[in-house]
């Protein structure tokens, strides 16, 4: 697969620019690590993958980089995109534990939980997905 061998190479690059970096020890706090030929390979990759759908820290995994260090090479709008990326999903499995002694209310419906910790109960699977639509 051409994608794969690509993706296989630009890795590599980017492993063989940080143990150059460690052997010259021109490394300060993280910059100067990789070349710019290697990071432009890398960005181009990242790009395409983001059109695709692929979340960044996927796409840093792949690659074997930070994904602080993707986000650092990308344009704020493209930043912006990775966030907004249609296949990304943007609720996460929760466990709701109850505090001991402490009685949570009965309802029937969704109940959602904000990050703020205000509590809306009893919604339907309509209301959730509008409201995830909107808050997403």
């Amino acid at each position: 697969m051409k994608n794969e061998g690509m993706l296989d190479e630009i890795r590599e690059a980017l492993a063989n620019d940080r143990d150059e970096a460690m052997r010259k020890r021109r490394v300060f706090r993280g910059r100067g690590i990789y070349k710019t030929e290697t990071r432009d390979r890398a960005l181009e990759h990242t790009r395409a993958r983001i059109k695709a759908g692929i979340t960044l820290r996927q796409i840093a995994r792949d690659l074997g980089v930070n994904t602080s260090t993707l986000e650092t090479w990308l344009t704020p709008a493209e930043r912006e995109q990775t966030h907004q990326a249609p296949n990304v999903p943007r609720l996460r499995p929760v466990t709701i534990i109850g505090a001991p002694g402490a009685e949570l209310p009965a309802t029937t419906g969704a109940t959602l939980i904000m990050p703020s910790g205000v509590r809306i109960c009893g919604l339907t699977i309509d209301q959730l997905t509008a409201m995830a639509k909107v808050f997403g």
